[in-house]
C-alpha cells in the first residue's frame, strides 16, 4: 500500500517521509463524516437552530431544550432547513438586531455593548433569552422596525354636570302693602309658609 502512494525511490531512500505521506493520504481518504456525531455535538451545532424557530423548538424539543431530538433536528436541517433558507448559526444579524433593542441583555450576558465581542457560548445564551423571554413577550428577531400604530384618540372623561343652583331663600316683606296695594300680591304673601309661621309667632308673642 505504501508503494502505491510513494515512488519506489522514496521507499528506499526516504522511508520515514514515505510513511508520513501514506498516513496523510489515508487520513484524507477516510471521510470525517463517517463517524456518527454524539448528541452533545449535535446539540452544540443545532442549539441556536431550534431556539430560533418556534415550530422546531416545539416539534423537536417540546419547548424543552433538554428534550430535543437532535438527530431529527439535524435531518430537518439537511432535508428542509437549507432549502427553506433557514438560519442555523447563532451569530447572525437577526440576533444582533434583537440585542440592540435590548442592550441591557447584551451588556449583562456579554459584558460589552458590541455584538462582535460576544463569544459562542454567550451567543447561545442570547438566543436562549430570546426563546424563553423575548418571544413569549411578543418580541421578534426581525431587523425591521415595528409597524407604526395610529394613536387611538382618547375619549375625554365625562365632566359631571354642574349642580343646579339652589333658589334664593324667600324673605318676607317688612310689611304688607296697604289698601292701595295689590290684593293678589297680598294674598300670595299670606300664603307663603315662612311668612305665615313668622306672623303666627309674632301674634302669639303679642298675646293674640
Amino acid at each position: 500500500a505504501v508503494r502505491r502512494v510513494c515512488p519506489a525511490r522514496w521507499v528506499m531512500h526516504a522511508p520515514v517521509v514515505c510513511v508520513l505521506v501514506f498516513c496523510a493520504a489515508a487520513a484524507i481518504a477516510v471521510p470525517t463524516g463517517g463517524r456518527t456525531p454524539t448528541a452533545a455535538q449535535l446539540a452544540k451545532v443545532n442549539r441556536c437552530y431550534v431556539l430560533r424557530y418556534e415550530d422546531l423548538f416545539g416539534g423537536y424539543c417540546s419547548h424543552r431544550i433538554d428534550s430535543c431530538n437532535w438527530e431529527g433536528v439535524l435531518e430537518h436541517w439537511n432535508t428542509a432547513g437549507k432549502k427553506e433558507g433557514r438560519i442555523r448559526a447563532c451569530k447572525h444579524s437577526d440576533l444582533e438586531c434583537y440585542v440592540k433593542r435590548n442592550p441591557d441583555v447584551m451588556q449583562r450576558t456579554c459584558g460589552t455593548s458590541a455584538f462582535s465581542g460576544c463569544s459562542q457560548d454567550q451567543l447561545v445564551a442570547l438566543m436562549e433569552h430570546y426563546a424563553f423571554v423575548g418571544r413569549p413577550a411578543g418580541q421578534s428577531l426581525s431587523c425591521d422596525p415595528p409597524p407604526a400604530t395610529s394613536e387611538v384618540p382618547r375619549t375625554p372623561a365625562s365632566v359631571p354636570a354642574p349642580l343646579p343652583e339652589l333658589p334664593a331663600p324667600q324673605t318676607a316683606p317688612a310689611q304688607l302693602q296697604g289698601a292701595g296695594g295689590s290684593t293678589r300680591e297680598a294674598e300670595e304673601i299670606l300664603r307663603d309658609p315662612i311668612f305665615a309661621a313668622k306672623l303666627k309667632n309674632l301674634m302669639a308673642a303679642m298675646g293674640y
